[in-house]
C-alpha cells in the first residue's frame, strides 16, 4: 500500500471541510460575479437607450430647419439649372 491509500478518517475529515470552506468561497465570487454582470447589462441598456433619445430628440427638433435648408437647396439648384439653360 502507498500513503495515498492509508488516508485515516482524521485526513478525509479535514480535506472535506477545506473543500467545502473553497465551495463556499467561490459560490460568494460567483454571486458578486453575476451581480456585477447584471448592473453592467443594465448600465449597458441605459446607456444606449439615452442616446438613442437623445438622437430622436435632435432630429425631432432639427427637422424644420433641414427641411428649410433642403427646400432652399432645391430652389438654387433650379435658379443654377435655369441660368446654365438661358446660356444655351
Amino acid at each position: 500500500m502507498n500513503e495515498k491509500d492509508s488516508m485515516t478518517g482524521r485526513d478525509m475529515e479535514r480535506i472535506l471541510i477545506e473543500t467545502l470552506k473553497i465551495s463556499r468561497e467561490n459560490t460568494e465570487m460567483l454571486k458578486k460575479i453575476d451581480g456585477r454582470q447584471k448592473w453592467s447589462r443594465n448600465f449597458t441598456i441605459f446607456y444606449w437607450l439615452v442616446i438613442i433619445a437623445l438622437a430622436l430628440t435632435g432630429y425631432y427638433f432639427a427637422f424644420p430647419y433641414l427641411q428649410t435648408v433642403r427646400d432652399d437647396f432645391g430652389s438654387v439648384v433650379t435658379q443654377v439649372s435655369s441660368i446654365a439653360h438661358f446660356n444655351k
